[in-house]
Formats: C-alpha cells, structure tokens, sequence
C-alpha cells in the first residue's frame, strides 16, 4: 500500500494440489471487499503474459489490462468507487425526543431518578451535567435472605453489565461477596473489569483467589506467584468485612490448608531487632522459603554477609535487610531498583507453602503414605524426597496428609424414642427405589443410630461422602 493509502498492490499463490476449486476467485473477492474497506481507490498487480487463467480471472472481476513495468508481465487494474456520504436532513426534534425517551427509561428503570434529571437541549453539558444511574447500577442483584438457600434473577447478556451487578451487590451486601468464575482465564478477566470499575476503592477490595493451574498429582507444583497470592488471600479473609472475592470453580473443590497454619506460622522482621543470620536462615527453609544465589520470586532468600535479600509470600517486591553486627539497622524494599528503593520498619513473612515442612507434619504424612497406598517406600520419589526433607514437586495435591483430621461433625448420635419413631415413618415414606423395593424398617433395632445432619441411618453412606440434605 502506498503512503498516502491510495493505491494498493496484491498477489496471489495458489498450490497446485488445490487448482481448479475456486480458491483464487475467493481470495481476489476478498481482497476486494477488504479494499473498499480501507478506502483505497486503486488495486493493481502484475501477472504474467503466460498466465492467461489469471488473466481471466481477473477480467471477470472487472480488471483492465495496462502494460507492465518489465517485459514479460501486464498488469490487472481495479478502480473502485468511492462512498458517496449519506447526508442525513436536520431534525431539531431528534435530541429532545432522545432525551425524552431517555427521562422514562430512567423513570421506569430507577424510581429515584428524578434527583438526577437529564439536562435539555439549551442546558449546560461537561463535568457539571447530572445524568441518572445506570439501569444496571439501578437494580442490583437480589440476595438471598436470612433462611432462603438461593435467589433466582435474570442476569444481563453483557459481561460488563455484570460486572456492574456484582459491584452494586458486593456494596449493598454486609459481608465478601464470593464470586465463582468459570475457569482462571474467566478468573482474570473478572478480576480486571472489577479493578477497572472499583480503582482504589478500599472501602471494597477485590481479593483473587487463584488457582494452582496444574493437573491434579501431577509432578509440577505451581507457580511462585500464585502460590503467594493465594496465601495472601487466605491471610486477609478472616479480616475481610466487605469485598469482592474471585474463585474459579476448580478451585472450590480443593483442600485448603487450616488458618493455624497459615496465621500460626507467619514471623515478623523489625528495624533495631537482634537477628541471627544462621537460625533466621534455617527458620525461613523450614517455613517453604528456597535459599538461591539470586532472589527473583515470592519465596526466594539469599545471605551474603551481613544482608539478608528475601522475597515474603504475599508481597508486591523482595526485601533487603541490613545488619549492623547481630542487629537489624535498615530494611529497604524493592532491591531490584535501588533508584526505587524505600525503606520500611519492618516486613512480615508469610509460610513459603501451603503445605507444611515441620517435622511433626512430615513425619505424620509418611506415615499416612505407609498405611493406606500400596506403594514400594524404597522407590517412591515422594516418599524418599520428603523423608530426605525436600519438597517434592506436586506436593500440594497431598495437603490432607499433612494435618490432623478434623472430628467429624456429623457424629451419630441415639435419638429419642418419639423422635426415632417419627424418622422411622418419614424413611418408610419414601418412593420405592429403582428396582421397585421400599426401604426396610429403620425402627428393627433399638439401637439404630441417626445422622444428625441428613436423618438417614448411618448405614448408609454419608458418612464417605458429602449427603444432599447434608
């Protein structure tokens, strides 16, 4: 394409194990229409004298032939027309009427838009004028109540407008709102509307909560990153009163670690504290932390001399600490820019992991691997590398066994006589099942035990998996 967009040269090359399908004809349509799009007024190529299929081609979509620049070749011109611009008449009645219409969409959409009226067409317009709200904005989401399970609504087809439904929801709601997405990408894109909506609003955060992005039991553990911003998500909820939290799906079927591990486990460094460098480093490898030559991610810590260059999980940049014989005399953030470098009064380190590396921890994980997995301990990679101390890669899928089970909380328990016989006769009431049996008497033995939670014996199996009256 020339300079000044006027002309524009093509060429075309269509395989031989394709010839004779109408290809070349789609393409030179296509080039047309792509053209008169960019507003060029004149498409030409050069072809070859031998080539009198293209030359046809060519003609039949309204090419001219001219002589070309070298001998051998011509060359196809097209001049196409330019749009004649549509003039439309003056309508002094088309602003107001839009106006109009605009006031009753307001009127019937939000009753309190009148506080807001649209300014007419000789009032003044800019940053003074009042518009009303937003119908989305107008009409948030409803909420379930105290007592209901869920609330049925019809959500908008735009993404955007939903995004403004879950920020006026989140604002009129008491308590984080929880935002489940469709996958991580949903994840992400959701996250940046709402941090494009909100900006620095601290009055609603918006805490993502990532997820690990690998396949389950896989030997991969995920990113540095991501594991802190899931650890710093973990330590800002039991604060958070208001806010929007962003889950994918996948992630709601994962076992998170209990927040004594999390907040139990976290350390701070202050300006003027006594700090020795050989325990503070065996602290920070047995918190998840990797010593490395060069700090570069969340979870990184390096000692030279007297400076301790560390990454906290949950932190924006790496940290620098200064020591001045066996006390701290400075902590400088950002080491990676010392043009930027700030200094701070103190830090403080979140565990390296979601998993735990503690002897106790450890020691009980092994255990577990022993007791219910058939597996040789000799050549298992996980079992060797955690009884050696190391993390083994794809750790995180094993979290269960590295704490204690929770007591269960739905213990049965011996029911009343008045209140056995009135389960018994609800359990008998059932529809018969598939293969057209009723269930059996619940009440044959006096000491039929009940299910708090599902009011089902505990016979059956609620008591391996998650009951749907439960």
């Amino acid at each position: 394409m020339d300079d000044d967009g006027s002309d524009a040269e093509f060429a075309i090359l269509v395989s031989h194990y394709v010839n004779g399908m109408g290809l070349g004809r789609h393409l030179m349509r296509r080039l047309v229409r792509w053209a008169k799009g960019r507003k060029v007024q004149r498409v030409y190529g050069d072809v070859l004298e031998s080539n009198l299929p293209m030359q046809a081609l060519a003609a039949s979509l309204n090419f001219r032939r001219e002589p070309g620049d070298a001998p051998g070749l011509v060359r196809m011109v097209l001049d196409l027309p330019q749009p004649k611009p549509r003039m439309r008449p003056p309508c002094p009645g088309r602003a107001e009427a839009a106006r109009a219409a605009a006031r009753q969409r307001a009127a019937r959409w939000a009753p309190g838009a009148a506080a807001h009226p649209i300014p007419s067409a000789g009032a003044p317009s800019g940053a003074g004028a009042r518009y009303p709200p937003h119908p989305v904005a107008a009409r948030p989401c409803p909420l379930p109540q105290p007592g209901q399970s869920r609330a049925w609504w019809r959500a908008p087809a735009s993404g955007p407008a939903l995004r403004c439904l879950a920020v006026a929801a989140a604002a009129q709601h008491r308590a984080p709102l929880l935002l489940v997405a469709r996958d991580n990408h949903s994840a992400h894109q959701i996250e940046s509307d709402l941090q494009t909506l909100l900006g620095n609003d601290a009055s609603l955060p918006v805490v993502p909560f990532p997820d690990w992005e690998t396949l389950p039991y896989d030997r991969f553990s995920p990113h540095p990153e991501i594991i802190s911003q899931r650890l710093a998500a973990l330590q800002r909820l039991p604060q958070l009163e208001r806010g929007i939290v962003i889950v994918p799906v996948q992630t709601l079927l994962q076992r998170l670690p209990p927040r004594s591990h999390v907040l139990g486990n976290r350390f701070d460094l202050g300006v003027g504290q006594r700090l020795d460098l050989d325990a503070e480093k065996r602290r920070l490898e047995s918190a998840g932390y990797r010593n490395v030559p060069q700090v570069l991610d969340p979870g990184d810590f390096a000692v030279r001399g007297g400076l301790l260059d560390v990454y906290p999980m949950g932190a924006e940049a790496p940290f620098r600490v200064e020591l001045l014989d066996d006390e701290i005399d400075s902590i400088r953030a950002s080491i990676r820019d010392p043009a930027f470098a700030g200094q701070a009064r103190g830090i403080e380190l979140l565990p390296g992991r979601e998993v735990p590396l503690d002897d106790a921890p450890v020691a009980r994980a092994l255990d577990t691997l022993r007791e219910r997995f058939d597996i040789d301990t000799r050549r298992s990679a996980l079992y060797q590398d955690l009884k050696a101390g190391l993390a083994p890669a794809g750790i995180e899928y094993y979290l269960p066994l590295f704490f204690r089970r929770r007591p269960p909380d739905r213990d049965p328990v011996r029911l009343p006589a008045a209140e056995r016989a009135a389960a018994a006769r609800r359990w008998r009431a059932r529809p018969p099942t598939r293969s057209g049996r009723r269930p059996a008497n619940a009440t044959s033995s006096a000491a039929t035990t009940w299910n708090t939670r599902c009011w089902r014996p505990t016979s059956c199996t609620c008591h391996r998996m998650r009951c749907a009256n439960g």
